[in-house]
Parts: C-alpha cells; structure tokens; sequence
C-alpha cells in the first residue's frame, strides 16, 4: 500500500495543473479543457494539438482514477507526518504551483536553501529537481519530499510511516479512491 500511496501521490504532482483545487474528497474534480484528445491505454490525455502526450512508465501506467486520487492526496495535510502541510502549501496554484517565497518552510518549521520549485509542466521536465539533475524518475523523485531529512519537507520516515499511511487505510472516502 505504501507504494501505491507514494506512486498516487506523485501522479497529482505530475498532473496536478490539470485541475483545480478542491478540498472535499467527494467533490468532482475536473480535467483540463484541451485541443487533441490523445489515448494512452487506459488514461485519455486533453493536449493542445501541437504537444505529444508525456512519456510514462510501463510498470505505472496513467488512469483517470490514480490522477483523481493524486488530486486529494495533493490537497491533503493528513500526508505530512504532522498532517499539518499539504504539498499545494508549498505548490500553490495561484502562483504557478511554486510558494511566491525565496525560501520554503517544511512541514516542521525548518527553513528550506530554496524556494518551491514550480510543478507547471512537471510531466515534460527531464530533471526534477533544483540539485539533482540525475534524478529523472517521477516516481523516485516523491521520496524527497516525502521522506527527506535534510530539510525537512513533509516529515515522513521510518518511524512515523505507518502511522501516516494508517490515515489513509482508515477513510473510508479513501479507500473508494483506492
């Protein structure tokens, strides 16, 4: 379940400009209104004619239910250790999923060296990172902010990790997304 949780959650970093912010698990969330409709397997990708569809991995293909379910996990505090951040704290949607801060501040208070990178496009970046131009992978990209110690962003280790995912096997609402 952890790592469906953490591939989920990713997909609303990849995808989350899509969307709007919603922050009632049961609201309809809406995709974007787009030119080229574009099949790739089960997931129907809304591009302007001009833009080919991102490319995914074969062993985490798209669906319009992991992108909905990676929209609440987005918008939820309960993700972070604490549960008092949510990603979109620090990617805001009025300010391009960026924070508007010259430095960020994790879920735990620490101080970040930089700001939120912006999520705009995510899906067709090559790197992901500010520092890390190798880190390519959308999937091996969640784990920091997720579980990174230095800053701390979301405050999530092996301590607290199954108390965090426990939040999630226990909602109802949840596990219907699942």
């Amino acid at each position: 379940m952890a790592k469906h949780i953490i591939r989920l959650f990713f997909l609303s970093v990849y995808l989350v400009g899509c969307g709007s912010e919603e922050s009632s698990i049961t609201a309809a969330v809406p995709l974007s209104q787009n030119n080229q409709t574009v099949t790739n397997a089960e997931f129907v990708w809304q591009l302007p004619s001009n833009i080919a569809p991102p490319s995914v991995p074969e062993d985490n293909p798209m669906s319009n239910e992991k992108v909905t379910l990676g929209r609440f996990l987005f918008y939820d505090k309960q993700l972070s250790a604490n549960a008092s951040q949510a990603c979109a704290d620090c990617h805001q949607q009025d300010k391009a999923f960026s924070d508007g801060q010259v430095t960020a501040i994790g879920s735990t208070g620490i101080v970040h060296p930089r700001n939120s990178q912006t999520l705009v496009n995510t899906a067709f970046n090559h790197s992901l990172t500010w520092n890390n131009s190798n880190l390519t992978s959308i999937e091996q990209q969640i784990v920091i902010p997720l579980f990174g110690s230095s800053p701390v962003e979301m405050g999530l280790s092996e301590q607290n990790k199954n108390s965090v995912l426990a939040r999630f096997q226990e909602s109802p609402s949840y596990i219907s997304l699942f």
